[in-house]
């Protein structure tokens, strides 16, 4: 679930080419898995196949 309003990114590396649709504070996703970016922070892989920030700040589980 998350806890503030944030973006869904196309690749697990995040910047402005890859922002996509933005997630409202509540808003329940379906993680598939949690994969690393080049730098190893770790992304949740969401079911549609796009990536949200696995920080705690931003989503918790439900």
């Amino acid at each position: 679930m998350m806890k503030v309003n944030d973006n869904q990114f196309s690749s697990k590396e995040f910047n402005k080419n890859t922002r996509g649709k933005l997630h409202k504070k509540g808003s329940v996703l379906k993680v598939a898995d949690i994969v690393y970016s080049s730098n190893g922070t770790p992304r949740l892989k969401l079911i549609n196949g796009n990536y949200i920030s696995a920080n705690k700040k931003i989503i918790e589980k439900k």
